[in-house]
C-alpha cells in the first residue's frame, strides 16, 4: 500500500509548521492505530507518503478504507483548503526485500496506482481484486485497463467505493521474528490444508472450536515436490489434534477439497468454524510456507504469515514449520483462542455459556497484569454463580489465587492456599472432565502442591501430566519449568525452559526468568548471569544470590540495595515463605544473607 498527501507541497509552502503538526496528529491518532489494528508493517515514510506491507490484501484494503474515513472524520473542523487528503494505491504481488526496504514490480504498480488516484480515492490492481471477491463489504468499481508509467503490461484497475464499512479484524499481535521475509518476500496467494478430530475418552466437551486444515499447495513448479504440502499439512493436523478445546477434522475429510473451493462451502460441508490454508515453495536449500487462518462463516482472515526454513532435512523442516504454525494458531495465546475470546465478548449477559465466561476471563488473565487478572477472577466468580458445577471456572480461579500467593499479594497466605487447593481438587474430582479441564487442572495442581504441603514430587508428577497432554504448548512447559527447578529437577527444568524459548521466542518474560532459576539452582552460575542480563524485568533476589556464587559481592550488595529501595519491607523471612526444596533453600538464603539481605 502506497499513500501520499494531495497538494502537500502547496500546503507546506503556505504554512509548514501547521501542516506538519496536522499530519503528525493524524498519524498518531488515526493512521498508526489503524496500521496496528490491520497488521500493516510500515516499511518507510517518504516525506508526505508512506509504504506499508500487509500479509493479507483484505486487511490492506480494509485498512485503507478505515484510514480514508478516519482522516476525513478527524478534520471536519479544519478549513477546506487546509485539510489533509490522501490518495492510496494497493497492489498484490511479489516484492524484493533489501534491508528494510521493499523493491520490485509489486511496489512499482502500487506506486503508479497511488499517483493516478483522485484525491480521497483508493485504487487497487487486478491481482488484488481477484483476492477481494466476496471478502469485503464495499464495492470495487472497474476502471478498465490502464497503461502505467514504466510498467510493461497494462494493469486492470478498480476503485474502492468506501461508502461501506471496513471488515472487522483481530486485535494487534506482535509479529514474531521468524515471520520475517528472507530474500524474496510476497504478500499472499494461498490454497488450503487438512485436520484430524481427537476427543478425550468419555469426556464432556466444555466447548470445542473446530478447524479444517486443507492440503498445502505446491508452488515450486515441480510436481515431484507435491509431497511437501501434504507432509506439512499432516504434521499440523497431528499437532493441532493434541490441543484441548480444538476439534480438527480428519485428513480424509479435509483433503477431499483438493481443488479451489469457496471457504464458506468448506466450512458448511465440514461443519468447522475455521479453515487453515497455505502453500509450500521449495527454493534452493530452503523452504517457504505461507499460511492463513480464515473464519469459515465470514471469509475474514484471522491470521496470516510466512515461515522460512533453511536445510535439506525435509522431515525436520516439515516438523519445524508445523510447530511454528501450531504455536501461532493454537495454544493459550493463539489466534483461535483470541478470536473466540472476541466472540464471547460480543455476547450479551443472558447468552453467556460456561465456556464464554472462561474465555472472557482468559483473555484478560493472559495480559499478565494484576488489574486484569483481578477482573478475570471477577468474571469467573460471576460464571460460577450461574454454573456452580463448572470445573473449568474453579480451576481458573485456583490459578488466580496461586498467582496472588506467588507474587506476595495475599494478606492471608494460609487461607488463600486452602481456598485455591479446595477449588482445584473439587474440579479434578469430577469424573467427566474435558481434556482442557484435565490439562489446566494438572497445571494448577503442579503450582499449588509446593504451597499446600511442600510435596515437590507430586508437583513434578502433575507438571509432567500437564505437559504430556499438550506436548507442543510452550507456555505451560515454560511456566512449569519453575516447578521442576524449585523441586530440584534442574536439568529437566532447563530443557523445558529452553524448548519454550525456542518454540516461542517472543513469548512471556517468565521463560527466561525460570531458566535463570534453573541454572542457579543447578549450579550453572555463569549461564544464570547471562540469562539474568537478558531479562526486561530485573530478578534482584536471584541476581544477588547468583553474584555471591560468582564471588562478585559488591554487585550482590548493590542488587539487594536496589531491591530494598523498591520494596522497603522485603526481608529474608518473607523470601523464606516462597516454596523451595529445603536442600536448596538453605543455600539460597545463605547467599542472600551474604549479599546483605535483612533478616
Amino acid at each position: 500500500m502506497l499513500t501520499d498527501v494531495v497538494g502537500y507541497s502547496r500546503m507546506v509552502e503556505q504554512d509548514e509548521v501547521a501542516t506538519l503538526a496536522e499530519l503528525k496528529a493524524l498519524r498518531e491518532a488515526v493512521i498508526d492505530p489503524l496500521l496496528a489494528r490491520y497488521h500493516g508493517r510500515l516499511v518507510k515514510l517518504m516525506g508526505d507518503g508512506a509504504m506499508v506491507e500487509f500479509a493479507s490484501v483484505v486487511e490492506a484494503v480494509s485498512c485503507a478504507v478505515a484510514i480514508q474515513q478516519g482522516v476525513a472524520a478527524g478534520q471536519i473542523d479544519v478549513e477546506e483548503n487546509r485539510r489533509i487528503v490522501l490518495r492510496i494505491g494497493i497492489n498484490l504481488g511479489d516484492v524484493l526485500v533489501e534491508g528494510d526496504d521493499l523493491l520490485g514490480d509489486g511496489v512499482n504498480v502500487a506506486a503508479r496506482l497511488e499517483q493516478i488516484a483522485a484525491p480521497g480515492e483508493i485504487l487497487v490492481s487486478g491481482t488484488a481484486h481477484e483476492h477481494l471477491k466476496g471478502k469485503v463489504n464495499f464495492a470495487l468499481n472497474p476502471l478498465g485497463e490502464r497503461t502505467l508509467k514504466n510498467i510493461s503490461e497494462p494493469v486492470r484497475v478498480f476503485r474502492v467505493d468506501s461508502g461501506g464499512q471496513p471488515r472487522p479484524t483481530r486485535p494487534p499481535i506482535t509479529p514474531r521474528p521468524w515471520w520475517g521475509a528472507a530474500a524474496f518476500g510476497g504478500l499472499l496467494a494461498l490454497l488450503l490444508v487438512p485436520g484430524a478430530w481427537w476427543i478425550w475418552p468419555d469426556a464432556k466437551p466444555v466447548a470445542a472450536e473446530s478447524i479444517a486444515v486443507l492440503p498445502f499447495t505446491n508452488m515450486s513448479g515441480d510436481p515431484s515436490q507435491d509431497h511437501l504440502g501434504a507432509g506439512v499439512a499432516e504434521e499440523i493436523i497431528t499437532m493441532l489434534s493434541a490441543f484441548p478445546g480444538l476439534r480438527v477434522t480428519s485428513r480424509m475429510s479435509s483433503f477431499a477439497f483438493d481443488a479451489p473451493t469457496k471457504i464458506q462451502i468448506i466450512g458448511q460441508e465440514l461443519g468447522v468454524r475455521y479453515v487453515l490454508e497455505g502453500s509450500v515453495r521449495r527454493s534452493g536449500d530452503g523452504i517457504r510456507v505461507t499460511a492463513q487462518l480464515i473464519d469459515a462463516a465470514s471469509g475474514d482472515h484471522v491470521w496470516a504469515s510466512n515461515f522460512d526454513r533453511a536445510g535439506e532435512d525435509i522431515l525436520a523442516i516439515q516438523a519445524d514449520v508445523a510447530e511454528k504454525i501450531y504455536a501461532s494458531t493454537a495454544g493459550l495465546m493463539g489466534e483461535v483462542r483470541n478470536a473466540e475470546s472476541l466472540h464471547a465478548w460480543r455476547k450479551s449477559a443472558p447468552d453467556l455459556e460456561e465456556y464464554d465466561y472462561y474465555l472472557r476471563g482468559h483473555q484478560l488473565f493472559m495480559t499478565f497484569t494484576l488489574e486484569n487478572r483481578a477482573r478475570a477472577a471477577a468474571i469467573w466468580e460471576e460464571g460460577l454463580s450461574g454454573y456452580p458445577d463448572s470445573a473449568i471456572l474453579r480451576i481458573k480461579l485456583a490459578f488466580y489465587h496461586w498467582i496472588r500467593l506467588a507474587w506476595g499479594l495475599s494478606e492471608n497466605p494460609d487461607a488463600e492456599t486452602e481456598l485455591a487447593w479446595q477449588l482445584v481438587t473439587e474440579a479434578m474430582a469430577q469424573q467427566d472432565k474435558s481434556r482442557l479441564e484435565a490439562w489446566l487442572g494438572h497445571w494448577s495442581m503442579a503450582n499449588l502442591y509446593p504451597w499446600h504441603n511442600g510435596d515437590f514430587e507430586a508437583a513434578a508428577a502433575e507438571a509432567e501430566a500437564a505437559v504430556a497432554l499438550v506436548p507442543y504448548d510452550p507456555i505451560s512447559r515454560g511456566d512449569l519449568a519453575y516447578v521442576l527447578a524449585t523441586g530440584g529437577r534442574t536439568d529437566q527444568a532447563i530443557a523445558w525452559a529452553l524448548e519454550a524459548i525456542e518454540r516461542d521466542p517472543t513469548g512471556p518474560y517468565f521463560y527466561k526468568s525460570h531458566l535463570a532459576w534453573a541454572y542457579y539452582l543447578g549450579g550453572q552460575y555463569e549461564q544464570a548471569a547471562v540469562t539474568l542480563a537478558q531479562l526486561a524485568r530485573p530478578q534482584l533476589t536471584l541476581q544477588a544470590a547468583n553474584y555471591v556464587r560468582l564471588d562478585r559481592i559488591e554487585l550482590a550488595r548493590a542488587a539487594i540495595a536496589d531491591l530494598l529501595e523498591r520494596q522497603p519491607d522485603w526481608s529474608l523471612r518473607k523470601e523464606a515463605a516462597q516454596p523451595l526444596r529445603e536442600s536448596l533453600k538453605k543455600g539460597y538464603l545463605d547467599d542472600l544473607r551474604t549479599a546483605g539481605a535483612p533478616g
